[in-house]
This record gives C-alpha cells, sequence and structure tokens, in this order.
C-alpha cells in the first residue's frame, strides 16, 4: 500500500467516523445547516489527506518533532472548524452565549482536533510499518 493510499484510507476514515458522530448527535431528521457541517469536515479531511501524504513521505525529522507538529496542525484545524461554524451558526434569540462560553468551544474544538490529528497519526504511521514490513520479509 503505498503513502497516498494510507492517507486516503485514514482520511475517508477520519470522514466517515466525525459526520457518525455528527449525525448521532444531531436532530433527527438533521437540520439543513448539517449539510454545511458535512461541508467543513469534507475539506477538513482533504486538508487532513494532503498533510498525511506530505508526513508519510518525510520521516526525516524526529519523531517527537513530527508528532508535535502534526498535534499543532490538528489543533489549527480544529480551531479553524469552529470559527467556521461560528461564523455561520444561527443566532437563537432565547439563548445568550457570553464569550468565556464560545472561548470554551474554541479550546475544546482545539484540543479536539489535535486529538483526532494524532490518532490519525498513528494509524497511518502503523499502517506504512506494516506494509513496509510486508514488503521487505521473503514470503515464507
Amino acid at each position: 500500500m503505498t503513502d497516498p493510499s494510507i492517507a486516503g484510507v485514514i482520511s475517508l476514515c477520519l470522514f466517515v467516523s466525525t459526520v457518525a458522530v455528527g449525525l448521532a448527535g444531531a436532530d433527527k431528521p438533521p437540520p439543513l445547516g448539517f449539510l454545511w457541517l458535512v461541508g467543513v469536515l469534507a475539506a477538513a479531511c482533504l486538508f487532513a489527506f494532503r498533510r498525511l501524504k506530505r508526513h508519510l513521505g518525510s520521516r526525516r525529522e524526529g519523531r517527537l518533532g513530527q508528532t508535535r507538529r502534526i498535534a499543532v496542525e490538528g489543533a489549527a484545524a480544529g480551531l479553524g472548524i469552529a470559527v467556521v461554524l461560528l461564523l455561520m451558526g444561527g443566532r437563537a434569540q432565547e439563548v445568550s452565549v457570553s464569550i468565556v462560553d464560545r472561548a470554551i468551544g474554541l479550546l475544546v474544538f482545539s484540543a479536539a482536533g489535535s486529538v483526532v490529528a494524532l490518532v490519525g497519526w498513528l494509524g497511518a504511521a502503523q499502517l506504512q510499518s506494516h506494509f513496509n514490513r510486508s514488503r521487505q520479509s521473503p514470503p515464507v
């Protein structure tokens, strides 16, 4: 399995799982605005695909440095998703959200993005090492 196909599998799993979690938490039937969330998640997964391809292709820097970079990129992606959803979100008249609540929400999205990026990276790195080992070992 090549690095682009590994990145594709991980990105597709990321997309399906995040949409499933969003669908599980949405009203039944989901509101029309749910399509915006699906679009934002698709864009984030495309970003993850491109970054995973790059990270799998270049393992020159140390593991700690690469892991840190992936965590920061995931946090930035989570923050970006939160900002987009915050800007696109509807305004409920009867609910007032303070600036502190919004800041906490941004931090939660950022932390979740970092965790998801690290889990995706762990899966991609495991797949890459598995397929590299299977290519190097002679058939029995």
